[in-house]
């Protein structure tokens, strides 16, 4: 049983990197990625707008800008 279990398994796995190696299905992670992307840039514009405030705040009052 564990014979035919552990040989199936390595064809399957077999068949997955062949077909991601050749381009012929896209796998969840892949899909996912833009979406990443998207929300990592949703959650970074706000630290970005406080920390720009900020620091043209110092530069202004010191008035090296």
């Amino acid at each position: 049983m564990c014979i035919v279990v552990c040989a199936n398994f390595r064809i399957i796995r077999y068949e997955i990197a062949e077909n991601i190696a050749t381009g012929n299905e896209v796998t969840g992670i892949q899909m996912l990625q833009p979406m990443a992307d998207f929300l990592t840039f949703l959650v970074s514009v706000p630290f970005q707008i406080v920390f720009f405030r900020k620091y043209l705040k110092v530069e202004e009052a010191d008035g090296s800008l």
